[in-house]
C-alpha cells in the first residue's frame, strides 16, 4: 500500500495521482486541510502524521471492516461442508494472517 511507505508516497503525490486511502481522507472534512497541507510538503515527520489520519480515517475505516467481514465470508465458506485437509488449514492461515495485516496498519 503506497501510503505505507515514504518514498512511494512521496512519488506519487509528486508524478501520479495521491493513493486512494489519500483520496479517502481527503474526502473527509476535518482531514482535508491538514492531510493537504501536509502533503504539500512531505517530510518523514509530515509522512508519519499523514499516514496516522490517513489509516485512521472514516474512509478506510469502512474499507477495512468491509475486508473484515469479506474473510470472515470467506473462511466460514471454506469449512462449510467440506472435509478439513492440511490444504484447507493452509488456506485458512494465510487468510487470518492477511486479516492481521489488515489490522495491524493502524499506525
Amino acid at each position: 500500500m503506497d501510503v505505507l511507505e515514504f518514498k512511494e508516497l512521496q512519488n506519487r503525490l509528486k508524478n501520479d495521482y495521491p493513493p486512494l486511502p489519500v483520496v479517502y481522507a481527503l474526502q473527509d472534512s476535518n482531514l482535508h486541510k491538514p492531510v493537504f497541507s501536509l502533503a504539500k510538503n512531505l517530510s518523514t515527520k509530515a509522512f508519519k502524521e499523514i499516514k496516522k489520519l490517513v489509516l485512521n480515517s472514516h474512509g478506510v475505516s469502512g474499507v477495512k471492516k468491509e475486508m473484515n467481514v469479506l474473510v470472515q465470508n470467506a473462511i466460514d465458506r471454506l469449512y462449510s461442508g467440506v472435509i478439513e485437509t492440511k490444504a484447507l488449514k493452509n488456506l485458512d492461515t494465510i487468510i487470518k494472517a492477511c486479516l492481521e495485516l489488515l489490522e495491524g496498519i493502524d499506525n
